[in-house]
């Protein structure tokens, strides 16, 4: 009898668990913020993609680690950070490193940055960041990422509005998190952002009407052997 009971137990709860392993799908989920327009210069900007939101804000910063607030603009070509007394409407180390914050409503991973104003002098930062007991934290910190032209060419790219630059990401230079940062190190550092591609993984309930009556017996079963134990 116990025997029987055993294998009852085990058939019931594999019937449970099997129909709830179905009932969910994971899914890598792509996503491009072209970051353009003409709202000019303001504390923050935000954009929606798919289920994703973001908010975009500006910030002096040193080695990843985040100081002063400062505004951030936004123009056709992209994304630039300016404080009082800046005539320099990109993201640059004129007056101290500069770095653009990207918060999302979940934690996504970057994969692609693309900026304007490039010249073959560039390179990006790349952080992100935690919500500490103090705020913000720098978690992980990407210095000197390479740019490349967006188009090869043989042109020499001198730092124009029409000279677009970008990487793909190597997975070592990849970051992860709710808030992730881009920005300058150095005076000659100087582009805005355009574009930037993340991913994360999306996670949906699959509708169950066909496995529901299975779902319910091996939950009837397990309480009625319970019930036969206790007797």
């Amino acid at each position: 009898m116990t025997n029987r009971r055993n294998r009852l137990s085990t058939l019931a709860g594999a019937a449970v668990i099997g129909v709830l392993a179905t009932g969910v799908n994971a899914a890598t989920v792509h996503e491009v913020f072209h970051l353009g327009g003409h709202a000019g210069v303001a504390g923050s900007h935000s954009y929606t993609s798919g289920d994703l939101k973001l908010t975009v804000t500006a910030f002096k910063h040193n080695k990843g680690d985040l100081k002063k607030q400062i505004d951030v603009g936004q123009w056709s070509t992209g994304l630039g950070a300016q404080f009082k007394g800046d005539k320099d409407h990109r993201v640059d180390g004129r007056g101290g490193d500069e770095m653009l914050l990207f918060s999302f409503n979940r934690e996504v991973t970057l994969k692609f940055v693309g900026v304007s104003y490039f010249d073959h002098d560039d390179d990006v930062e790349i952080a992100s960041y935690f919500m500490g007991k103090k705020g913000l934290t720098l978690d992980e910190y990407n210095s000197d990422v390479d740019l490349d032209p967006w188009y090869k060419s043989t042109w020499y790219y001198n730092g124009s509005s029409d000279d677009h630059g970008k990487v793909w990401l190597d997975k070592d230079e990849q970051v992860t998190g709710k808030f992730l940062g881009i920005g300058s190190d150095h005076k000659h550092d100087e582009f805005k952002v355009a574009a930037i591609k993340v991913s994360y993984e999306h996670i949906a309930a699959i509708p169950l009407p066909a496995g529901l009556p299975l779902l319910l017996g091996g939950f009837g079963l397990l309480a009625l052997l319970r019930k036969r134990k206790s007797a």
